[in-house]
């Protein structure tokens, strides 16, 4: 489990794929625990929040197509930021 790094550092150690997506957006991590997922829409209002401690995806097929923000949440507090694309 990753401890003490910083925003940027974490974001590194996550990936979410596929970029841009249609349907459902997976999110995989190279040993870092997430506890919460809130997606953001372009202009920043939040459109959903997803409990990841039972899941590594989030369902985004309500959305419609734009550019979106995820912010990944540790249990610790740690946040990692990634833009991605709906198609």
């Amino acid at each position: 489990i990753c401890a003490g790094l910083n925003d940027v550092q974490l974001a590194e150690l996550i990936s979410v794929y596929p970029n841009p997506v249609n349907d459902k957006l997976y999110i995989q991590t190279k040993d870092v625990v997430l506890s919460q997922g809130s997606v953001f829409n372009s202009q920043g209002s939040s459109v959903m929040t997803v409990d990841l401690t039972e899941t590594s995806s989030i369902e985004t097929i309500q959305l419609p197509s734009g550019i979106y923000f995820i912010t990944l949440t540790k249990p610790s507090g740690g946040k990692a930021h990634i833009k991605f694309v709906k198609e």
